[in-house]
């Protein structure tokens, strides 16, 4: 007779703890019964002669000729026709040439001497990062903000924070589509309520504004 999802009954293997809806044992019960079916020597169910491997009810030969017989059964699908390669722009070559004739011509950062100049900068990035935090650091840092540019960047802040613990989720660019996003406030009193944009469509709103 079978067990109504929704009712519960005595443990008919103890007697004492109350079987959970949907169980036929309470859960002590069931850990005993798992411990015990794992630990019995359990003999092929295919073949009857060899002893199961752990977690299967096959021996090791048995579930390998298992597999076999199951991949011949079901076959896998052929692959789709590979599509041809597009062709190289002509320029490619040209971009090449130039990269490797230039290469050694590269700026080194005038301060470590080790890293390249960043594109359109003097120092690499690493030197131009703490260069910038001095000059921070050295105009009072955060107190030394004005206070609209302290306002936003405490709202900022807040939205990186729960974008972080999960409170915001972000989604696709909102014009474009890209994955690749940023937020975008309309409302700085309300750190929470953000657009998600991505950086090319971020940038021109801004320069509608």
């Amino acid at each position: 007779m079978s067990r109504r999802k929704d009712s519960t009954c005595p443990c008919p293997r103890c007697g004492v703890n109350q079987v959970a809806p949907g169980q036929s044992y309470c859960r002590e019960c069931r850990k005993a019964y798992n411990r015990d079916w794992f630990r019995e020597e359990r003999r092929c169910s295919r073949c009857g002669i060899a002893e199961a491997s752990q977690n299967h009810c096959y021996c090791e030969k048995c579930l390998t000729e298992h597999g076999r017989e199951w991949r011949r059964a079901h076959p896998r699908p052929p692959a789709p026709p590979r599509l041809p390669k597009p062709p190289k722009p002509f320029w490619s070559s040209r971009v090449r040439t130039w990269r490797d004739k230039f290469k050694e011509k590269v700026r080194q950062c005038p301060q470590c001497g080790v890293a390249p100049v960043v594109r359109g900068g003097s120092y690499c990035r690493a030197c131009h990062a703490a260069q910038t935090l001095e000059r921070y650091h050295a105009n009072g840092g955060h107190a030394g903000l004005s206070e609209r540019t302290r306002r936003l960047s405490n709202v900022r802040s807040t939205a990186r924070r729960a974008r972080r613990l999960g409170k915001l989720q972000p989604e696709t660019c909102e014009c474009c589509g890209t994955a690749k996003v940023e937020m975008h406030h309309d409302d700085y009193t309300q750190p929470l309520q953000v657009r998600w944009l991505c950086k090319r469509c971020h940038v021109d709103l801004h320069m509608l504004e």
